[in-house]
């Protein structure tokens, strides 16, 4: 169950937005054109959950809400790199029979959902960096999302770790919050699965294993690209050049896109937003 309402009243011009997924619904509402906020609730069972939903739903329409069809989500887009990786690895990968179990779950994962969380939980970075920060005149030089594979049997992987450079060419970088403890459970079982099967040396392993961190590092770079261009981050002093990168564990040892993706926000732009 998926619904989509709009409600324009005078200068009032805003959506609500609901979807069922098992015993827990998310809702999604704002001003039009925003990404607006969001909030998921869980239930003991399923049909308790779409008795709640329905019921919202209906309240909605009685104030007016009227049903609508969704826009087109925004594309976001990693850097070009690595959107070019993970279709060469991809064709790699279909061509070892021993990797096809484990190539036909991957591509049947959720991702466009994993980057709709991924995209709320950089918001939510960006909007507490801008209240976190003292120093009115400092400026922040770039923005690290990092993920990791630590435990990726038990957690899968982890993609909640947020940093933002501050000080002159990356002087350093201060962990910003974690969100959500959000991690790919899926890929990161998967991952394990082909280690049993395959064994940490063999080349199919290490292959899937490249495939799998490129997807994670799209997801997570596409997910950042379209959060750039939220209110949220427009509301950061940033330097002209302001870097995002996409990193496994221990950032510029391990990272997955050295040279970020650059959004050349005029530092004159900077000082009209607050």
């Amino acid at each position: 169950m998926k619904h989509y309402l709009t409600f324009k009243d005078g200068g009032s011009d805003k959506f609500w937005q609901i979807e069922v997924s098992g015993d827990s619904f998310t809702v999604i509402y704002g001003k039009t054109g925003s990404s607006g906020q969001t909030q998921t609730k869980n239930f003991d069972d399923e049909e308790t959950c779409l008795k709640e939903a329905k019921k919202l739903l209906s309240e909605k329409l009685k104030k007016g809400y009227i049903e609508a069809d969704a826009p087109s989500p925004p594309q976001g887009r990693a850097r070009e790199e690595i959107e070019k990786n993970v279709e060469e690895l991809k064709t790699a990968v279909s061509q070892l029979p021993e990797l096809a179990p484990f190539l036909e779950k991957l591509s049947a994962l959720p991702w466009d959902e994993y980057e709709k969380q991924l995209f709320h939980n950089v918001v939510e970075s960006f909007e507490s960096a801008k209240e976190e920060m003292e120093d009115e005149e400092e400026r922040l030089t770039g923005f690290v999302a990092e993920c990791n594979n630590q435990n990726f049997r038990e957690y899968g992987i982890g993609c909640s770790e947020f940093y933002f450079g501050i000080g002159d060419d990356d002087e350093y970088f201060e962990e910003g919050p974690t969100l959500g403890e959000f991690c790919l459970h899926e890929p990161g079982k998967i991952m394990a699965d082909a280690y049993d099967s395959l064994g940490y040396q063999d080349k199919g392993y290490r292959l899937l294993k490249n495939y799998i961190w490129n997807l994670v590092a799209r997801t997570m770079g596409r997910a950042v690209s379209l959060a750039a261009k939220d209110k949220s981050f427009k509301k950061l002093k940033t330097v002209k050049n302001f870097r995002v990168y996409v990193c496994e564990h221990d950032g510029w040892a391990c990272s997955m896109d050295p040279e970020g993706l650059v959004f050349g926000k005029l530092e004159e732009e900077d000082d009209d937003e607050d």
